[in-house]
């Protein structure tokens, strides 16, 4: 394997998402966490202008991307997924694992907060939540299939709630503001969440927004679409949490199984 195709293969591939070809960059954001890039494979060569091109032994230049690209030993993978588990060698899983190891420890502070302030000194809640957390920890691909939805007054402690989760799950936990980050068109940003941390997303109404929002809280399956490329359906392992101080929080029935 040449130097070109070791530097290359480094942090990029070739993948199909959808019925695309991309160039995937691997890089890590400022907050630590792995996030991928896309590139055409134009746009691509435009990035890697500014390094040396292949020459061969006879001094004829080939084009550093173009040479990578038809190189044998070239890194790439036939489909790009997100799965809490093993995946085959030609797929790129972007399951990363959870953010902390198991140990041994006194977490006494927040059994406390999660019982006293988020479950209001309810055992049963408290039982529940405690079994809702568990079974994400340890049944990654299998969704719980239940929102869990706190409702209480400013600075009584609901963030803590998203704090403890995210110290759980690190990458694999996003926070939203704004209801089209749940129910908008592009949805590429949820594919890798396990949990959903709804901080304030006010309810629009609307029963094609309710039965889009039911479905991502209960359906094993789901459509993604970035943008400038085809959408494409997932598997969905996305479990949500909501927190607000209204007073109404989201369309649950008498008999409803999802809040």
């Amino acid at each position: 394997m040449t130097d070109i195709v070791k530097q290359i293969n480094k942090d990029h591939a070739l993948v199909v998402i959808g019925s695309s070809v991309r160039i995937l960059k691997e890089r890590v954001n400022h907050l630590g966490n792995l996030e991928l890039q896309y590139f055409s494979v134009a746009d691509f060569k435009t990035l890697q202008k500014k390094f040396p091109n292949h020459t061969e032994e006879r001094g004829r230049d080939i084009n550093r991307v173009d040479y990578w690209l038809s190189s044998p030993d070239r890194r790439e993978y036939e489909e790009v997924v997100f799965y809490p588990g093993k995946t085959p060698a030609s797929t790129f899983n972007r399951w990363q694992g959870l953010a902390v190891i198991p140990e041994d420890g006194d977490c006494g502070l927040i059994l406390e907060h999660l019982l006293d302030v988020i479950c209001a000194g309810d055992q049963d809640h408290y039982q529940y939540l405690l079994a809702w957390i568990k079974w994400i920890v340890t049944t990654p691909d299998k969704k719980t299939g239940v929102a869990v939805a706190m409702r209480g007054l400013k600075g009584a402690g609901k963030g803590t709630m998203f704090s403890i989760l995210k110290a759980l799950f690190g990458t694999h936990q996003i926070q939203v503001s704004h209801v089209d980050q749940l129910l908008g068109k592009f949805t590429a940003h949820l594919e890798t969440a396990l949990v959903v941390a709804a901080d304030e997303v006010l309810w629009p109404g609307g029963k094609r927004g309710e039965g889009v929002f039911k479905s991502l809280i209960s359906e094993g399956e789901t459509m993604i679409e970035r943008k400038g490329l085809d959408a494409y359906s997932s598997r969905s392992f996305t479990n949500l949490v909501m927190a607000t101080n209204e007073d109404w929080v989201v369309p649950a029935t008498k008999d409803e199984r999802r809040f």
